[in-house]
C-alpha cells in the first residue's frame, strides 16, 4: 500500500507553528508567501497528510486562515513544475490571478500550473481544507503543455469537466489501494483528461480509452449516490448522464459485469453490512433504506447471491 505522512503542529510551540508550517508546506507542496498577522500566528494550526501514488503525490491540507501568494521570486525559488488539481472538501477558497478572481466551492475542481502566479485565501472563518493532486510535467512530458497556465475552476458540470471531476475524486478515494501498474494508470487516466479539458478535445486511443474510463467513473459515482433511490434504473442513469440506454450497455460490456448487476450488488452489499452492524430495527427497514421497493424481491435477490436469508444473518427474522 501505499505509504501516508502526516504532519501536524499540535506538537510545536505556539511562537514557532507559523514559520515551520511554511517550510514544511513549501517541502511537501511548494513555496508561498504566507502571511498571518503576528497576534494571530499563536493560535495557528495547521495539518498536513501526503501520499504518493504513482508518479503523482495526493496532498490533504488543514488549516486556520491565512494569506497566500505564489509570487515570481516564490516560483524561482521554488519551483514545482507540476500540474495542480484541486479540489475543497470544506468550505470555499477564493483565488485571484492575472485573468481575474473565482470561488472554487465544496465538490468543485480547479486545476492550474504549479508555477503560475496567484494568491488565495479560504473563504470561511474554518480555514483552508482541500485536497491536492500534484502530477509532476518530467513524468508526463505531454503535460508541458499546461506551463504557464494559470488556475482555471472546471465550470461545466458534463464533458470533459465532469469526467475529469468524478476520475479525480474516484482517484482519492481509491489512493489506498492502488499501486503498480494500476497506479500510473489511474494517472494516466487523469492526465489525459486534464489535457482533453486544456485543449476542448480528445483524441487518439489512449484519449477514448480515458473518456470511457471516465464516463464509466461517472456513472459508478452516480450509483454510489442514489443506490438507495428504488428508483434508479439504467434508464434514470441514462437520462442524467444525457447517454442513450445502448450507450451505457456497450460501456460496461468490456468489464463483464451489466449496469443492472452493479446496482444491485450495491444494494446488497450495503444490505448485508447494515443487518450485520444492526443498523435497522427490522429486515424491512434495511430493505427500503437500500433502494428496494419490494420486500420480497429483497429476500429473493439475497437469498440467490448471498445463499441464506437476511434474517439470518442477525440469528432471527425480523420482518414488520
Amino acid at each position: 500500500m501505499p505509504v501516508i505522512e502526516s504532519w501536524s503542529t499540535a506538537d510545536v510551540p505556539r511562537s514557532e507553528r507559523f514559520a515551520l508550517w511554511r517550510e514544511v508546506r513549501a517541502r511537501n507542496l511548494f513555496g508561498v508567501t504566507a502571511e498571518l498577522d503576528r497576534h494571530e500566528r499563536a493560535s495557528f494550526q495547521g495539518s498536513f497528510t501526503t501520499m504518493a501514488v504513482g508518479s503523482a503525490r495526493i496532498l490533504e491540507v488543514h488549516a486556520t486562515p491565512y494569506f497566500v501568494r505564489r509570487t515570481q521570486e516564490d516560483i524561482r525559488l521554488s519551483p514545482g513544475d507540476s500540474l495542480c488539481l484541486y479540489a475543497q472538501t470544506l468550505g470555499g477558497g477564493w483565488f485571484q490571478t492575472p485573468r481575474g478572481d473565482f470561488v472554487v466551492q465544496p465538490g468543485r475542481l480547479a486545476m492550474s500550473y504549479s508555477d503560475a502566479p496567484y494568491a488565495t485565501r479560504p473563504t470561511e472563518p474554518n480555514g483552508y481544507h482541500f485536497q491536492i493532486v500534484k502530477i509532476p510535467i518530467a513524468a508526463w512530458g505531454s503535460l508541458g503543455e499546461w506551463r504557464g497556465t494559470e488556475a482555471r475552476l472546471a465550470v461545466s458540470g458534463t464533458g470533459l469537466d465532469a469526467m475529469l471531476a468524478a476520475c479525480f475524486a474516484s482517484f482519492l478515494s481509491e489512493a489506498a489501494n492502488l499501486q503498480g501498474a494500476a497506479a500510473e494508470t489511474a494517472v494516466e487516466t487523469l492526465v489525459t483528461l486534464a489535457l482533453g479539458v486544456r485543449r476542448g478535445l480528445i483524441a487518439g486511443e489512449r484519449g477514448r480509452a480515458a473518456v470511457q474510463e471516465g464516463r464509466r467513473t461517472q456513472v459508478l459515482r452516480f450509483i454510489e449516490r442514489h443506490f438507495a433511490d428504488p428508483r434508479l434504473s439504467v434508464s434514470t442513469i441514462a437520462a442524467a448522464l444525457h447517454l442513450s440506454e445502448r450507450q451505457l450497455h456497450l460501456l460496461f460490456e468490456p468489464t463483464g459485469i451489466s449496469l443492472s448487476r452493479r446496482i444491485a450488488r450495491r444494494r446488497l452489499e450495503t444490505a448485508r453490512r447494515r443487518i450485520e452492524q444492526g443498523m435497522d430495527p427490522t429486515i424491512a427497514a434495511t430493505a427500503f433504506a437500500c433502494g428496494f421497493d419490494s420486500l420480497a424481491t429483497f429476500y429473493r435477490a439475497f437469498k440467490a447471491v448471498y445463499d441464506t436469508a437476511p434474517g439470518d444473518l442477525r440469528g432471527k427474522e425480523s420482518v414488520d
